[in-house]
């Protein structure tokens, strides 16, 4: 302890005012020459990343580029005038070209993403080239080439994009559970929904009434109530609304009924029966534990099922040879 105060008293001997001040000066002159260091990185050059997904499909022979995402990770504008997708080290796939008309420009922080459908084919120099085999060997590396205002630019990086599929295979009782939706006129339409009526009007517009089956408890329409008879079935409701069409109750130059009960029936009939399931709450200690080990156990089981089915077809190529 008295060594401790002999050398604080020598420090403190030494620190005089004019020492702090100093030092307190240095410090700021350092975190401002930092800030604008960071400001001047963010505002200068170019930082872009991206990736380009590529598809197979039976309405074409070759693979395709299916969606392309560029991200801007500056705080300033970048004007694209051309995307290609670098495969390997001799082939450049055009999938944009502004060059004939404004460029793509992606405002500070924004995200550019596209998709493709299926193409026809691929050309080189006026023929026709496959570019299945190249699209498809893991050894040509796929890169994101830009023709920007500042020349060639090459994405290096991906967006780290995460998804829970990834955790499904480290622990089967994660479950993705997916919302299917049905949308008519740009209106989604619920399950619970029984019919959309879609009223059009003398100056070209419409408007569509969602239905359901108990519609029949409130005021639905502005000078009628529905009936608990007219909702049971769409022709039904049909002669409804058109009685009160002539009536002068609804003021409409037409009106359509669309059924999505017998919708959905058609619907389930093309489709394979689904099961259906109640979700129940997993617990934190049944999801991390037994879920956890259930997966390695039925990981265990399918690895041996997938050897035992290699060394079965081993023997059977054995024999027929």
């Amino acid at each position: 302890m008295i060594m401790f105060n002999r050398i604080w008293t020598a420090i403190g001997a030494h620190v005089t005012a004019p020492v702090v001040i100093a030092s307190a000066a240095l410090l700021v002159s350092v975190t401002a020459a930092l800030i604008a260091w960071r400001n001047y990185r963010r505002k200068s050059s170019l930082h872009l990343r991206g990736y380009a997904l590529v598809a197979e499909s039976s309405e074409c022979a070759d693979r395709y580029v299916s969606s392309v995402v560029i991200e801007n990770l500056k705080d300033r504008a970048v004007s694209i005038y051309a995307v290609y997708l670098k495969v390997g080290h001799s082939y450049f796939i055009r999938i944009e070209d502004f060059q004939g008309g404004p460029p793509l420009i992606l405002r500070p922080f924004e995200t550019w993403h596209k998709e493709y459908g299926p193409i026809d084919h691929y050309t080189v120099s006026s023929k026709r080239i496959a570019m299945n085999s190249v699209l498809a060997d893991q050894r040509a590396k796929r890169t994101l080439v830009l023709s920007t205002t500042e020349g060639k630019y090459v994405i290096r990086k991906a967006p780290k994009v995460w998804s829970p599929i990834e955790l499904f295979f480290r622990n089967h009782m994660t479950a993705v559970v997916l919302p299917r939706r049905v949308k008519h006129d740009g209106q989604d339409v619920g399950g619970n929904i029984a019919y959309v009526v879609k009223l059009l009007f003398k100056n070209g517009e419409s408007e569509l009434i969602q239905l359901l089956r108990r519609d029949f408890q409130v005021r639905r329409f502005k000078n009628f109530r529905l009936t608990e008879e007219c909702l049971q079935t769409a022709e039904a409701l049909r002669e409804f609304l058109q009685g009160q069409v002539d009536q002068g109750a609804l003021v409409c130059t037409s009106f359509e009924v669309i059924d999505f009960d017998s919708w959905r029936e058609r619907q389930r009939g093309e489709m394979p029966e689904e099961e259906h399931i109640e979700a129940e709450y997993v617990s934190y200690l049944m999801y991390k534990v037994v879920g956890r080990i259930g997966t390695l156990v039925a990981d265990r089981r399918m690895a041996k099922s997938n050897r035992r089915l290699a060394e079965q077809r081993a023997r059977e190529g054995r024999t027929a040879s």
